[in-house]
């Protein structure tokens, strides 16, 4: 049976790469993060930072340092606006802490702007776990939804919580969520399906060809090699890719269709199963409850009718939001990026305070173009709450403006 699918978008934003039990972020956590600044413009064009979280000189939890890559571009001045943050937590990855009061302290740091660096969450997340790091970004994700801040895709790797860790769980804050998994003899770890993603099973690929005598590890290099679709191993580890891992089935899908391919950097179709209700799928979702300042929300940004206009003419801007708050106001601006942050916004083109809406719903503009320079443009929408607090979304295409 072949899933209803949802059209996606190409934007920028901040992908999170977590590790597991008793792993860090040297192996094949660095090579996803090439993988995927690869796909998208290419190391230089792509900002890559380490977070790193443990115990610091007082014994306590803490974030000890956000470090960007050698040679990698700073914040906000990445030509492509991709954020990808490998989050190390590898001190403390084995031992007596669960997952939640991790995950509350990294949360904490991705709502506060840093110096010269915005909050972190301003742009659409993802989050990409693995194994024991799958239920810590779970606990990241719920404090965030506490706050009402949504989550664009929430991705599961054979996620496998430990003694008291937070329960993989979908909140209702997740726009869209995939889980790959494999189950196997009692022996090797196992994954587990989570409620409300969209599940593909790994039973037929990666548990049926193990390449490194441990399947476990081998769902991250799967998921790798949907990220860089020529790989045959992942080179940092390496663990072979073999191709038998991918086919032409639903048990075995295309390396090119699954995985990588539903994020926002590639703008593949994504499932409805894995879809919030909330978002306009069938995944059900938790209620993660609600504490604290509650952010305002923009997503699914879109040009309705032509994306070539000639200057003067109007544009209709469609986009779903959120407040529940009230008193946000939504700024429409032109772009020649997707990048908020980099101070080349060309022109702003109208604004409006919205209503208050718990709920997401779709909320539409007309603009004029009267006194633009033919060119073209990104079309990006900023919410901000009455708290001064921001999100942002891009259109996924541009739009031309002619004399």
């Amino acid at each position: 049976m072949i899933e209803a699918l949802e059209s996606r978008r190409l934007l920028a934003g901040v992908t999170i790469i977590t590790h597991g039990y008793s792993d860090n972020t040297q192996g094949w956590v660095s090579s996803m993060a090439a993988g995927i600044a690869d796909r998208d413009g290419g190391l230089g064009a792509v900002s890559i930072y380490t977070l790193s979280v443990g115990l610091n000189s007082q014994n306590k939890l803490a974030i000890l340092s956000f470090i960007p890559d050698a040679g990698s571009p700073l914040f906000g001045q990445a030509s492509s606006g991709e954020t990808i943050i490998k989050l190390d937590w590898s001190t403390i990855s084995v031992g007596p802490l669960p997952t939640q009061p991790i995950g509350d302290v990294v949360a904490s740091y991705l709502m506060q702007p840093h110096g010269n660096i915005p909050a972190l969450v301003d742009e659409p997340l993802h989050f990409i776990g693995h194994s024991r790091g799958a239920s810590l970004n779970t606990e990241i994700a719920k404090d965030l939804g506490e706050h009402n801040i949504w989550v664009d895709q929430f991705t599961s790797l054979d996620p496998k919580p430990v003694g008291s860790d937070e329960r993989m769980t979908t909140w209702t804050n997740t726009e869209f969520a995939d889980d790959y998994w494999r189950s196997g003899p009692p022996d090797p770890i196992n994954g587990e399906p989570v409620k409300g993603a969209f599940l593909q099973s790994l039973d037929a690929s990666v548990e049926a060809h193990i390449t490194d005598g441990d399947p476990h590890t081998d769902v991250h290099a799967w998921y790798y090699g949907t990220i860089n679709l020529t790989a045959t191993s992942d080179e940092t580890v390496p663990i072979p890719i073999p191709s038998s891992w991918y086919g032409d089935t639903s048990a075995i899908p295309p390396r090119d269709k699954t995985g990588f391919y539903f994020s926002s950097i590639v703008g593949g179709q994504r499932p409805e199963s894995g879809i919030g209700t909330d978002f306009g799928g069938t995944g059900s979702r938790v209620d993660p409850g609600e504490t604290g300042v509650q952010w305002a929300n923009v997503t699914d940004v879109a040009i309705a009718g032509s994306a070539k206009v000639s200057a003067g003419r109007s544009l209709d801007i469609h986009f779903t939001q959120a407040d529940r708050g009230g008193d946000s106001k939504a700024v429409i601006f032109l772009d020649p990026d997707e990048d908020p942050y980099n101070h080349n916004t060309i022109q702003v083109f109208a604004h409006r305070n919205l209503a208050k809406a718990a709920d997401p719903t779709r909320a539409a503009m007309k603009l004029s173009t009267t006194g633009v320079k033919p060119g073209e443009y990104y079309v990006g929408v900023q919410i901000t709450g009455a708290d001064g607090l921001t999100r942002y979304d891009y259109a996924p295409k541009p739009v031309t403006i002619t004399a």
